[in-house]
């Protein structure tokens, strides 16, 4: 949004944008110099060094949602990012840029999506979805369920993923930027609770997301660290 530039100490101050303060606030993009004096100036002026400023562009955050109830089709309408992050307002995450999702009950929900670019500058659509497929429908069973703890963790957590039927699955851990903190693990899951261990010793305070994949769905499940 912004940035600070200021000068060693002097008696006056001339910045290359006309400011005459010791310290100036750059929003706009270019080369600036400052030119400084004393109360008894020396012979023979120049400006200084030239310091580039270089303004990254906002993404914007867009999106719509289609489809049959209780599965909704999110489309991005996102311009200038990178990367994405939905929350669907049922406690479900995804980084995929157009997901899919199905919801488990009648309500409406909150989704959010953050877009960010390659500066790591952020923006957020949100947007209410409705999903009613009738009175006295069945929550829908989506095959299989995510949970870790201890939330926040130590040193190490349990992820537990609860499956009606085996299949394989592959989990990955992201930051909170996006970027992949461990390679992919591909996971053979039984019918029934499977607990896999995740060492978060060697993590920085702060929040993760587990990212599963298996079948046709994708799921995040948000993990924080706190030492």
């Amino acid at each position: 949004e912004s940035v600070s530039l200021c000068s060693s100490p002097a008696q006056s101050y001339l910045w290359s944008n006309g400011d005459t303060t010791q310290c100036t606030t750059i929003t706009t993009g270019g080369a600036y110099t400052v030119t400084v004096t004393n109360s008894n100036a020396c012979s023979g002026t120049g400006a200084s060094a030239p310091t580039n400023v270089q303004v990254n562009a906002l993404p914007t955050a867009g999106f719509t949602a289609a489809g049959t109830v209780p599965t909704t089709t999110f489309a991005n309408s996102s311009t200038g990012g990178t990367s994405y992050l939905w929350d669907f307002g049922d406690g479900s995450l995804s980084t995929l840029q157009n997901p899919t999702h199905t919801y488990g009950s009648n309500q409406n929900y909150h989704v959010c999506l953050v877009v960010y670019n390659a500066a790591g500058c952020t923006d957020t659509a949100c947007h209410d979805v409705n999903i009613n497929v009738g009175t006295g429908t069945e929550p829908v069973n989506t095959g299989w369920s995510a949970v870790i703890y201890p939330n926040p963790s130590q040193t190490e957590a349990t992820l537990e993923i609860n499956m009606i039927q085996g299949n394989e699955a592959q989990i990955m851990l992201f930051d909170m930027t996006g970027k992949m903190i461990l390679k992919p693990l591909n996971q053979s899951l039984i019918s029934g609770k499977n607990q896999i261990r995740v060492d978060s010793s060697e993590l920085s305070n702060g929040l993760y997301f587990i990212r599963i994949i298996c079948g046709k769905e994708d799921k995040l499940v948000k993990m924080a660290v706190r030492k």
